[in-house]
């Protein structure tokens, strides 16, 4: 049965694996990015295993074991679940819990609502935005960000500037990240955002050879904000992975916003600037930049 059911850790080995499996079949959530299974690798210490059509995950949060839809094209989606339901079942003697499940999945999968239960969690949809009206601020809705942008332009405009950002800059992110950290109350006391911080950190130091881009804007020379980001596998979109800066700086965070997406993906159609974590400051302020589009994400449970 362990032959059947090889199950190995994700390591930096299996990058080009992964990033081959997560390109079959796009779904434009935040989870379905390379970049993002190193980001959380510590916190939720993902296994995976590897069938002849499809690869599908196991993760640790707590003591709860725990899966995420399979990697797989759309006609290996159903023989990948089933796969995944014996897994449950036979090895691990336990019912199926599949989390972070497009819609698409759900049609393609037509599972039967006597056996199992569907849910959906407001917390962990991702917010979409057209990339041109995040990139200049523009339209009547945005307005009020514009002028946010323009204060900040007011006050800081001689002594500030955008530049690309690699791994040549970590330690100064690293400082500011720790600093701007230990500076917010509600981070502070999110366990996710400390493992988000702790893991973005790590793919610092180790120097990572991840396919994604940093930008940061400086205030009288020193890092006030900064941004990482990577392309969706054959679609039109990136995903904003990491967006920190100085909360006393008045239009900081809607000049890292804008500006990342002017000069690192100046020519994408979508920006999913990934869920809130149920954190109602951040979905405040994800919700001013008016998104186009939430995206729904599901849970499946054995009954």
């Amino acid at each position: 049965m362990s032959d059947k059911w090889k199950l190995k850790p994700v390591g930096l080995e299996d990058l080009s694996l992964l990033s081959e499996y997560f390109a079959k079949r796009p779904s434009g959530i935040c989870e379905n990015a390379v970049f993002d299974t190193y980001l959380w690798q510590n916190y939720y210490r993902p296994e995976y295993i590897k069938k002849e059509n499809f690869l599908f995950f196991l993760l640790h949060d707590k003591e709860e074991i725990y899966t995420v839809m399979p990697l797989c094209e759309r006609k290996y989606c159903k023989e990948a679940f089933q796969e995944i339901q014996n897994y449950f079942t036979k090895k691990l003697e336990k019912k199926l819990f599949m989390d972070m499940v497009d819609e698409e999945m759900l049609e393609l999968l037509e599972l039967p609502k006597e056996k199992y239960e569907i849910t959906t969690n407001r917390d962990y949809y991702d917010y979409i935005y057209e990339g041109k009206r995040m990139a200049g601020l523009s339209g009547r809705k945005l307005h009020k960000k514009k002028n946010h942008l323009n204060a900040f332009m007011r006050e800081y405009g001689d002594c500030s500037y955008y530049k690309s950002l690699t791994y040549d800059d970590a330690e100064d992110i690293i400082t500011r990240m720790d600093t701007w950290l230990c500076d917010s109350n509600e981070r502070e006391e999110n366990i996710y955002a400390k493992a988000e911080n702790e893991g973005f950190k790590r793919i610092l130091k180790e120097r990572m050879p991840l396919d994604f881009k940093m930008g940061g804007i400086y205030v009288h020379d020193k890092l006030e904000a900064f941004a990482a980001g990577s392309m969706s596998p054959n679609l039109d979109m990136c995903y904003i992975h990491i967006e920190k800066a100085n909360p006393s700086i008045r239009g900081l965070y809607t000049a890292i916003s804008s500006w990342f997406i002017k000069h690192e993906y100046p020519e994408v159609s979508l920006v999913n600037r990934e869920d809130d974590m149920g954190l109602m400051g951040l979905r405040h302020s994800k919700e001013s930049y008016q998104p186009i589009e939430l995206i729904s994400k599901y849970q499946i449970r054995e009954k």
